[in-house]
């Protein structure tokens, strides 16, 4: 969605379905579902715990446990 300048914050529920052309319904399973959306590197040991990744998801080189 394009952001209108000096909005300075996230756009409504409403604004988000007028933009979209979508019912709220579907833009609140869509805001629901978005976090489950996270890519990880395929660079990232098999078994990696998130203590052992830093914030951007690559690995920190501490091993976890």
């Amino acid at each position: 969605m394009r952001r209108e300048p000096g909005l300075g914050r996230r756009p409504s529920r409403a604004e988000l379905t007028a933009e979209l052309h979508l019912t709220e319904e579907e833009v609140s399973e869509g805001q629901l579902a978005a976090p489950g959306y996270a890519a990880r590197s395929l660079d990232i040991p098999a078994g990696a715990d998130d203590a052992a990744l830093g914030q951007d998801g690559a690995a920190t080189g501490r091993a976890s446990g």
